[in-house]
């Protein structure tokens, strides 16, 4: 008998404690984000990458963890005017898509 299993890699760290950390910062993206840049998370282009945003001019930094069997974990964190402007998570393997998270 042969026995697979597996799980979706988890961001760490996750939708929830960047929330917490973003909440700490009052919402302040350039205090967060140099955090999240020395724990992998990369700026994105979002000329070219779909998914959530802020309207206008943004700097949105993501992570990504997971494979193609079993999923990718996704958080994304965009700020605006030295604000934080969003935090959203998804995982490609689930149903409800992009869900935006809430920091205050």
């Amino acid at each position: 008998l042969f026995v697979l299993s597996g799980c979706v890699g988890v961001v760490r760290p996750t939708a929830a404690e960047v929330a917490t950390e973003v909440a700490t910062a009052d919402g302040d993206f350039s205090t967060v984000a140099p955090n999240l840049l020395e724990r992998g998370y990369e700026v994105i282009d979002l000329d070219t990458m779909g998914g959530p945003r802020p309207d206008g001019p943004a700097t949105c930094l993501e992570k990504a963890r997971g494979n193609a069997l079993y999923g990718v974990d996704v958080v994304r964190v965009c700020g605006v005017d030295g604000e934080v402007a969003g935090i959203w998570r998804m995982q490609t393997h689930s149903p409800a898509g992009w869900q935006q998270v809430i920091w205050n």
